[in-house]
């Protein structure tokens, strides 16, 4: 079994660079979740996110008895969804990757046999190798 793919993003970025990956890869074997936070979150709506990211955690890990672990990827270090993504990743096999663009999620969905470790790597790489300047 291939590790878990979660991704944790302000409104439908995440869903939408999905959308896109699946658009030009077809299937892939993955099976990805998607947490969408409001961008302009309240703080009365923090626990409502808090329990979707711990929840969606719990759900992943139970799916993956192999424990091959869990990549999250949000979209910028240090914003709700890492620091909410990162609170829960504490003692559990997760790696969290921020700076999701389409390069990366494009990179990560093409090696599903990695392990979690290469597969963060993959993810970095991918990133980096998507920026560009001429």
């Amino acid at each position: 079994m291939t590790v878990s793919l979660l991704v944790i993003t302000h409104n439908q970025l995440g869903q939408e660079l999905i959308n896109i990956a699946t658009s030009i890869l077809g299937n892939y074997l993955f099976e990805i979740e998607f947490i969408s936070i409001s961008a302009k979150i309240k703080p009365s709506d923090l626990g409502l996110y808090a329990d979707q990211i711990k929840n969606k955690i719990s759900q992943l890990s139970i799916a993956n008895p192999s424990n091959n672990g869990i990549l999250i990827l949000t979209d910028i270090c240090g914003a709700t969804p890492y620091n909410l993504a990162k609170y829960f990743a504490v003692d559990i096999n997760i790696n969290i990757v921020s700076g999701i663009n389409l390069p990366m999620l494009l990179s990560v969905l093409n090696y599903p046999n990695q392990s979690l470790q290469a597969l963060s790597l993959t993810a970095i790489e991918g990133a980096r190798k998507g920026i560009k300047q001429d």
